[in-house]
């Protein structure tokens, strides 16, 4: 491999590493984002808009796409607000193993200020096939990198107003860290803004500490380089805290520069170069105590970096200070669309847990959570009320795979008793279809049955009725007429043969004996008996 040399010239103030054709090549850049490429391609979905799903998310539109696939806004019919959602499509086998993650960690995150906060995992039907779909919390205020546009940018607070919205972050990946979580794409367009409140998104390329055999998310963003610790750069999905840390140091500069911009930029190839060897450009007229902050943020080595993402919030918040007119982070860190705050929302919660009305209980303890993360009721009652979805749901997804067993007696009474554990689940639709369309099954079989029977085809009828007892599994009706079939049909044979006999042994009397019966068995079967 040929030594790299550095040329020192400036264009917009940074200084580039000089890099020829054949640094950039595909084989090259793949190095960086390990794997087939067949499997960094995106799983899209298209679904139009005013589209239904499961009989509760209307589709609104799509909001765009990225490495992991497309993000639809619905609106939501059970919460009656709008969210935003992962939707995949296809056997429910093969849901990428991030998509049940994002909603496992959920439960492990106490406080959601500065969090995204992943609202439900739901299955069921759509379009012919397996339909998975991810809510989570809608804010509509963009993201970072909006808010970095005008007006903002020629505000003379931009800074400081800007540094707020780092310490939001700081605080949002803290509290992911305390859970046991690791962010390892940390990018402007995952820190979203609703008014003056930023929370960190992007939950889908998080890191399970708890559970590394979970980690198996392989497509990151197109621009992720750009914020790549320099260490990485080897293995791209390996991250620890430090390595976020250096990311969120990258952010933290790119809000300090007046065009909102990284301190390199380029293609993977090169920004692995500048990210292990270049230092970070100046920024003239950023503060001395801000740029002392970043810079230890970006320290190529991992242990001269801040430990965590709660040491940098205690030092923006102390550079922060010595300031005035510097925005608080302040308590406006309430859901969007909260209509009823605290206690109240709990006394609710607990009102509409008792009439059965389960959707709207998880929605205010969620509410509650929100203005009080250690709240011990709500969270047990929460817990309950998503333990009862999970049952009722599994019990609908045993209906539509065709694997419950039993009669279609007792899966009746399996249906009544999921609508029990949780009245009006998402997936009750598609399971009460599934029933349906498997009793109209079993209709036409006995129908065919009885035709057969009526033309003496004792065999068709006994294969239509194996196919209506795998539809109503342990059905007696049908055990005992598949039961009487045999018989007849045993009978049938031991007269043939003893004719066959007969006709053999030269005794005619008895042949025609036999042959007689058959006739009488004939008649009856074209008869009113079966």
């Amino acid at each position: 491999m040929k030594n790299r040399t550095f040329k020192d010239y400036i264009r917009g103030g940074y200084e580039f590493v000089e890099q020829s054709e054949h640094e950039s090549s595909v084989t090259d850049v793949s190095r960086y984002f390990p794997g087939k490429p067949e499997m960094r391609q995106a799983t899209y979905v298209e679904i139009p808009a005013g589209e239904v799903l499961l009989d509760r998310f209307t589709v609104c539109g799509c909001i765009g796409d990225d490495a992991v696939g497309r993000l639809y806004l619905l609106e939501d019919a059970a919460l009656g607000e709008k969210v935003t959602a992962r939707i995949y499509a296809g056997i429910e086998e093969h849901v990428p193993d991030w998509f049940v993650g994002v909603n496992r960690l959920k439960h492990r995150i106490r406080d959601y200020r500065h969090v995204i906060c992943p609202l439900e995992f739901h299955r069921g039907r759509w379009g012919g096939g397996n339909l998975s779909i991810l809510s989570m919390e809608f804010l509509d205020g963009g993201t970072l990198s909006d808010w970095s546009r005008e007006p903002h940018r020629e505000s003379p607070n931009r800074l400081w107003e800007a540094l707020r919205f780092v310490r939001q972050a700081c605080y949002g990946l803290g509290t992911l860290e305390d859970a046991g979580i690791t962010h390892r794409a940390i990018i402007p367009e995952h820190l979203l803004i609703a008014s003056e409140n930023l929370k960190v998104g992007g939950l889908e390329y998080c890191v399970d500490l708890q559970n590394a055999d979970a980690n198996r998310l392989r497509r990151m963003p197109e621009n992720f380089a750009t914020y790549l610790a320099p260490e990485r750069f080897a293995s791209p999905q390996q991250c620890d805290v430090r390595g976020s840390v250096y990311s969120l140091g990258v952010i933290l500069f790119q809000v300090a520069h007046p065009e909102f911009q990284p301190p390199f930029q380029g293609s993977p190839k090169r920004l692995a170069v500048l990210h292990n060897e270049a230092p970070p450009p100046p920024l003239p007229g950023v503060p001395d105590e801000i740029q002392t902050i970043l810079l230890r943020c970006l320290e190529k080595d991992p242990k001269r970096r801040f430990g965590d993402h709660w040491s940098v919030l205690c030092a923006l918040e102390t550079c922060s200070a010595s300031h005035d007119n510097v925005p608080e982070i302040g308590d406006n860190a309430s859901r969007p669309n909260s209509v009823v705050p605290g206690v109240e929302a709990w006394k609710q919660a607990l009102d509409h847990y008792e009439q059965n009305d389960l959707r709207k209980a998880a929605s205010l303890c969620r509410e509650t959570l929100t203005e009080f993360p250690d709240h011990a009721g709500a969270r047990g009652l929460l817990d309950k009320i998503e333990n009862r979805a999970a049952e009722a749901a599994r019990i609908y997804s045993v209906i539509c795979s065709g694997e419950a067993r039993g009669s279609l007696e007792e899966q009746a009474n399996l249906l009544a008793h999921a609508e029990a554990v949780y009245p009006n689940h998402y997936s009750r639709s598609a399971g009460h279809e599934a029933f349906v369309r498997r009793c109209e099954r079993f209709r036409d079989a006995a129908r065919d049955t009885e035709e057969a029977m009526q033309h003496g085809q004792r065999n068709l009828a006994l294969n239509l009725l194996e196919h209506a007892a795998s539809l109503s599994p342990g059905s007696t009706i049908i055990a005992d007429l598949q039961l009487r079939i045999r018989e007849d049909l045993a009978r049938k044979r031991n007269r043939h043969d003893q004719m066959h006999d007969a006709f053999i042994r030269g005794d005619a009397r008895t042949a025609l004996r036999m042959a007689a019966c058959l006739d009488g068995l004939a008649r009856r079967r074209r008869g009113d008996q079966p």
